[in-house]
């Protein structure tokens, strides 16, 4: 007779994983949906002009990293 028997788990670690990553996906397409609703009404034009001011200031931003690296 064992006093302390070991449970026998009832989810095993590939399904916990499987529903774990189908919550996370299920979420993300939710902030996906959500932020396509929220941004449609937005002109393409102001849109590409936003991208590259952005990548025009990230640019900017590295280059400004690397300057001072070298310098110091």
């Amino acid at each position: 007779m064992k006093l302390f028997k070991r449970k026998q788990a009832t989810v095993s670690s590939d399904a916990a994983a499987e529903k774990i990553a189908g919550n996370i996906t299920r979420r993300q397409r939710q902030l996906a949906d959500y932020l396509n609703h929220k941004i449609s009404g937005v002109p393409k034009k102001f849109l590409a002009s936003a991208l590259f001011g952005f990548c025009v200031a990230f640019g900017a931003y590295c280059i400004y990293l690397l300057y001072n690296s070298i310098l110091n």
